[in-house]
Protein backbone atom coordinates (compact mmCIF):
# COMPACT_ATOMS: atom_id res chain seq x y z
CA UNK A 1 0.00 0.00 0.00
CA UNK A 2 3.02 2.67 0.63
CA UNK A 3 4.09 1.23 -2.26
CA UNK A 4 1.34 2.91 -4.36
CA UNK A 5 1.03 5.90 -2.51
CA UNK A 6 4.52 6.25 -3.10
CA UNK A 7 3.65 5.83 -7.05
CA UNK A 8 1.15 7.88 -6.81
CA UNK A 9 2.98 10.92 -5.68
CA UNK A 10 5.83 10.65 -8.24
CA UNK A 11 3.49 10.77 -10.94
CA UNK A 12 1.21 13.65 -9.28
CA UNK A 13 4.71 15.29 -9.24
CA UNK A 14 5.33 14.79 -12.91
CA UNK A 15 1.73 15.92 -13.46
CA UNK A 16 1.96 19.27 -11.21
CA UNK A 17 5.55 20.21 -11.64
CA UNK A 18 5.10 23.49 -11.41
CA UNK A 19 3.67 23.40 -7.88
CA UNK A 20 7.00 21.83 -6.60
CA UNK A 21 9.07 24.73 -7.28
CA UNK A 22 9.69 23.97 -11.01
CA UNK A 23 12.93 25.82 -11.93
CA UNK A 24 14.35 26.10 -15.03
CA UNK A 25 17.91 24.72 -14.68
CA UNK A 26 21.10 25.89 -16.31
CA UNK A 27 20.08 24.16 -19.38
CA UNK A 28 16.41 25.23 -19.62
CA UNK A 29 14.39 22.47 -18.61
CA UNK A 30 12.65 21.93 -15.26
CA UNK A 31 15.45 20.08 -12.74
CA UNK A 32 18.04 20.91 -10.10
CA UNK A 33 21.00 22.68 -11.26
CA UNK A 34 22.94 21.01 -14.20
CA UNK A 35 20.71 18.03 -13.79
CA UNK A 36 16.77 16.99 -15.03
CA UNK A 37 14.35 15.72 -13.10
CA UNK A 38 11.42 14.07 -14.37
CA UNK A 39 8.95 16.99 -13.71
CA UNK A 40 7.58 19.27 -16.66
CA UNK A 41 5.87 22.65 -16.91
CA UNK A 42 2.19 21.71 -17.12
CA UNK A 43 0.53 23.11 -20.11
CA UNK A 44 0.19 26.64 -21.09
CA UNK A 45 2.72 27.69 -18.36
CA UNK A 46 5.95 29.78 -18.52
CA UNK A 47 8.56 29.85 -16.20
CA UNK A 48 11.29 31.93 -16.60
CA UNK A 49 14.77 31.71 -14.32
CA UNK A 50 17.81 34.04 -14.04
CA UNK A 51 20.91 33.03 -12.57
CA UNK A 52 24.46 35.22 -11.53
CA UNK A 53 27.41 32.94 -10.91
CA UNK A 54 30.24 34.36 -9.24
CA UNK A 55 33.76 33.49 -8.83
CA UNK A 56 36.76 32.79 -10.91
CA UNK A 57 34.23 33.49 -14.53
CA UNK A 58 31.26 35.47 -13.83
CA UNK A 59 28.46 34.06 -15.50
CA UNK A 60 24.97 35.33 -16.42
CA UNK A 61 22.28 32.70 -17.20
CA UNK A 62 18.95 33.56 -18.32
CA UNK A 63 16.26 30.78 -19.45
CA UNK A 64 12.47 29.74 -20.23
CA UNK A 65 10.78 27.00 -20.25
CA UNK A 66 7.15 26.06 -21.69
CA UNK A 67 4.31 23.39 -21.39
CA UNK A 68 3.13 22.96 -24.74
CA UNK A 69 0.97 19.78 -23.02
CA UNK A 70 1.07 18.25 -19.01
CA UNK A 71 3.86 16.00 -20.26
CA UNK A 72 5.64 18.12 -22.82
CA UNK A 73 7.71 20.83 -22.13
CA UNK A 74 10.54 23.22 -24.32
CA UNK A 75 12.96 25.60 -23.27
CA UNK A 76 16.09 27.89 -24.27
CA UNK A 77 18.31 29.54 -22.61
CA UNK A 78 21.38 32.12 -22.84
CA UNK A 79 24.86 31.83 -21.31
CA UNK A 80 26.83 35.02 -20.70
CA UNK A 81 29.95 35.25 -19.41
CA UNK A 82 33.30 36.92 -22.01
CA UNK A 83 31.25 35.14 -24.53
CA UNK A 84 28.13 33.89 -25.22
CA UNK A 85 26.13 30.27 -25.67
CA UNK A 86 22.70 29.67 -26.71
CA UNK A 87 20.83 26.23 -24.82
CA UNK A 88 17.67 24.38 -26.15
CA UNK A 89 15.66 21.52 -24.44
CA UNK A 90 12.89 19.40 -24.82
CA UNK A 91 11.38 17.02 -22.36
CA UNK A 92 8.77 14.56 -22.48
CA UNK A 93 7.40 12.96 -19.18
CA UNK A 94 6.21 9.20 -19.84
CA UNK A 95 3.17 7.46 -18.39
CA UNK A 96 3.50 5.03 -15.81
CA UNK A 97 6.20 4.64 -13.40
CA UNK A 98 9.27 2.22 -13.35
CA UNK A 99 10.32 1.19 -9.27
CA UNK A 100 8.59 3.78 -8.05
CA UNK A 101 10.75 6.50 -10.38
CA UNK A 102 8.25 8.68 -13.20
CA UNK A 103 10.34 8.47 -15.81
CA UNK A 104 11.03 11.43 -18.94
CA UNK A 105 13.26 11.49 -22.07
CA UNK A 106 14.70 14.48 -23.32
CA UNK A 107 17.71 16.37 -25.38
CA UNK A 108 19.72 19.08 -25.21
CA UNK A 109 21.67 20.89 -27.38
CA UNK A 110 24.36 24.38 -26.39
CA UNK A 111 26.17 26.28 -28.80
CA UNK A 112 28.41 28.88 -27.97
CA UNK A 113 31.37 30.84 -29.27
CA UNK A 114 34.05 29.82 -26.52
CA UNK A 115 32.16 26.58 -25.05
CA UNK A 116 32.24 23.16 -25.93
CA UNK A 117 29.44 22.87 -28.44
CA UNK A 118 26.91 19.95 -28.72
CA UNK A 119 23.65 17.68 -27.68
CA UNK A 120 22.68 15.88 -24.68
CA UNK A 121 19.94 12.68 -24.73
CA UNK A 122 18.83 11.96 -21.24
CA UNK A 123 16.83 9.18 -19.58
CA UNK A 124 15.30 10.39 -15.96
CA UNK A 125 13.45 8.93 -13.25
CA UNK A 126 12.25 10.92 -10.24
CA UNK A 127 10.81 9.35 -7.15
CA UNK A 128 9.17 11.07 -3.90
CA UNK A 129 10.59 8.81 -1.47
CA UNK A 130 7.81 10.37 1.56
CA UNK A 131 4.45 10.24 1.19
CA UNK A 132 3.93 14.04 1.00
CA UNK A 133 5.21 15.94 -1.94
CA UNK A 134 6.88 19.18 -0.33
CA UNK A 135 7.13 21.00 3.44
CA UNK A 136 9.30 19.93 6.07
CA UNK A 137 10.97 16.11 5.78
CA UNK A 138 9.78 15.80 2.32
CA UNK A 139 12.35 13.73 0.03
CA UNK A 140 12.56 13.79 -3.96
CA UNK A 141 15.48 11.33 -5.47
CA UNK A 142 16.35 11.77 -9.16
CA UNK A 143 18.69 9.08 -11.05
CA UNK A 144 19.16 9.06 -14.71
CA UNK A 145 21.71 8.44 -17.53
CA UNK A 146 22.67 11.35 -20.37
CA UNK A 147 24.81 10.92 -23.55
CA UNK A 148 26.73 14.17 -23.86
CA UNK A 149 28.35 14.17 -27.58
CA UNK A 150 30.51 17.70 -27.26
CA UNK A 151 33.01 19.09 -29.64
CA UNK A 152 36.55 17.77 -27.30
CA UNK A 153 34.40 15.16 -25.36
CA UNK A 154 31.87 12.56 -25.82
CA UNK A 155 30.74 9.89 -22.89
CA UNK A 156 27.59 8.39 -20.95
CA UNK A 157 27.49 9.82 -17.88
CA UNK A 158 25.01 8.98 -14.51
CA UNK A 159 23.93 11.40 -12.56
CA UNK A 160 22.16 12.01 -9.58
CA UNK A 161 19.89 14.44 -7.64
CA UNK A 162 17.97 15.04 -3.96
CA UNK A 163 15.43 17.28 -2.80
CA UNK A 164 14.86 17.44 0.90
CA UNK A 165 11.94 19.57 2.75
CA UNK A 166 13.24 21.74 5.09
CA UNK A 167 10.09 24.17 5.90
CA UNK A 168 6.44 24.83 3.75
CA UNK A 169 8.39 26.74 1.37
CA UNK A 170 12.54 25.30 1.30
CA UNK A 171 14.19 22.87 0.17
CA UNK A 172 17.92 21.72 0.67
CA UNK A 173 18.87 20.13 -3.26
CA UNK A 174 21.99 18.87 -4.07
CA UNK A 175 23.60 16.96 -7.60
CA UNK A 176 26.03 15.54 -8.67
CA UNK A 177 27.22 14.09 -12.38
CA UNK A 178 29.60 11.13 -12.74
CA UNK A 179 32.69 12.03 -14.55
CA UNK A 180 33.39 9.76 -17.42
CA UNK A 181 34.69 8.78 -20.16
CA UNK A 182 36.30 11.84 -22.19
CA UNK A 183 34.96 14.45 -19.22
CA UNK A 184 37.52 15.22 -16.73
CA UNK A 185 35.26 17.02 -13.63
CA UNK A 186 32.21 15.43 -12.32
CA UNK A 187 29.50 18.41 -11.99
CA UNK A 188 28.06 18.83 -8.01
CA UNK A 189 26.40 21.71 -6.53
CA UNK A 190 24.64 22.45 -3.38
CA UNK A 191 21.62 24.82 -2.62
CA UNK A 192 18.92 26.26 -1.46
CA UNK A 193 15.68 27.03 -3.26
CA UNK A 194 12.84 28.88 -1.19
CA UNK A 195 9.40 29.42 -2.86
CA UNK A 196 8.73 33.03 -2.06
CA UNK A 197 5.08 32.74 -3.00
CA UNK A 198 3.20 30.82 -5.65
CA UNK A 199 4.93 32.27 -8.79
CA UNK A 200 7.75 33.10 -7.63
CA UNK A 201 11.14 31.39 -5.95
CA UNK A 202 14.48 32.48 -5.26
CA UNK A 203 17.94 29.79 -5.11
CA UNK A 204 21.48 30.32 -3.66
CA UNK A 205 24.47 27.94 -3.16
CA UNK A 206 27.61 26.71 -5.03
CA UNK A 207 28.45 24.64 -8.67
CA UNK A 208 31.05 23.78 -10.66
CA UNK A 209 28.81 23.79 -13.60
CA UNK A 210 29.39 25.29 -16.77
CA UNK A 211 27.10 24.44 -19.64
CA UNK A 212 27.34 20.74 -20.17
CA UNK A 213 30.57 20.16 -18.32
CA UNK A 214 31.97 20.79 -14.98
CA UNK A 215 35.17 22.83 -14.10
CA UNK A 216 37.57 23.03 -11.54
CA UNK A 217 36.45 26.07 -9.95
CA UNK A 218 33.66 25.76 -7.08
CA UNK A 219 31.62 28.79 -7.82
CA UNK A 220 28.90 31.21 -5.27
CA UNK A 221 25.22 31.36 -7.63
CA UNK A 222 22.46 33.36 -6.84
CA UNK A 223 19.07 33.29 -8.92
CA UNK A 224 15.25 33.13 -8.77
CA UNK A 225 12.37 31.76 -11.25
CA UNK A 226 9.22 33.42 -12.08
CA UNK A 227 5.96 31.40 -13.33
CA UNK A 228 3.45 32.55 -15.33
CA UNK A 229 -0.07 31.21 -16.70
CA UNK A 230 -2.54 28.91 -14.50
CA UNK A 231 -1.52 28.55 -10.67
CA UNK A 232 -2.82 25.22 -9.67
CA UNK A 233 -1.73 25.64 -5.60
Amino acid sequence: MRQLTLSLVAMAMVMTGIQLQAFPNLNATTGLLAVPTAGVVPEGNFVGAADVVLGHNTTFNGRMIYGLTDRLEIGGGVIADDNTAVTLDAKLALPGTLAGFAPAIGIGYINGQAMDSGTQLYFVGTRAFTAKQQGAGSLLGTVGLNFTDLDSASAFRPFVGGQLGLGARTELDGEYVFATGDFRHAIHSLFIRHSVSNRMSVQAGVTNAYGFTGSAHNNVFIGAAFSWGQVTR
